[in-house]
């Protein structure tokens, strides 16, 4: 009797095993531009300073190195307070939130642009003050400076000015700038007066 041909067992099926999706790619991360404070020129540079509520960064020029013709350029500061303690040209403070400039005397103007929660402190002379697309500015003037100042605003919002108190034992005065105007047109010639809203 012939042998019979044994028959291969049959393989369990097998599940596939799931390919496991791709890793996505780490996003860089984009460092910090380091603060700068440095004289160029006639310019100082004080760019990229970011501080916190909780730790504000505090920064006072060499009063030996600051001349008459000299612009302080602040740019991009966040919670940062500045000390200007002789007297410079100007002041411009660009792109910044939550920065305090203290200063002597300007020859020329203190300029503040595209920026909110700034505060400026003049202890001397400010001939002039510009804010334009600003919020939230406070403005503290000296007794000469409040005799003196121009102050100018455009697309702002919020602008302050303290002013002394009449009387040595009297509290400083603080005064909204006016930021809505009502314009008439009275014998052919536009006539614009701040809009003033009733208590």
């Amino acid at each position: 009797t012939p042998t019979p041909t044994p028959v291969p067992a049959e393989k369990p099926a097998t599940t596939p095993t799931p390919t496991a999706p791709a890793a996505k790619p780490t996003p860089s991360k984009v460092e910090a531009t380091p603060g700068v404070t440095k004289l160029v020129d006639r310019k100082w540079e004080i760019e990229n300073h970011k501080g916190t509520r909780a730790n504000r960064i505090e920064i006072v020029l060499d009063a030996d190195k600051l001349q008459n013709s000299q612009l302080v350029y602040i740019y991009k500061c966040e919670w940062v307070y500045i000390r200007v303690p002789a007297k410079v040209n100007s002041i411009q403070v660009v792109n910044c939130t939550r920065v305090d400039v203290d200063f002597t005397d300007l020859i020329s103007s203190a300029e503040i642009t595209n920026s909110k929660n700034i505060g400026i402190q003049v202890s001397g002379v400010l001939p002039s003050c510009a804010v334009d697309k600003s919020n939230d500015v406070m403005i503290y003037l000296s007794r000469p400076a409040m005799e003196a100042m121009q102050l100018s605003t455009c697309s702002s919002t919020g602008v302050n000015i303290t002013i002394p108190a009449p009387t040595p034992d009297g509290d400083p005065i603080e005064l909204a700038v006016p930021d809505q105007f009502v314009t008439r047109v009275e014998r052919r010639k536009l006539v614009t007066h701040p809009n003033v809203h009733a208590a």
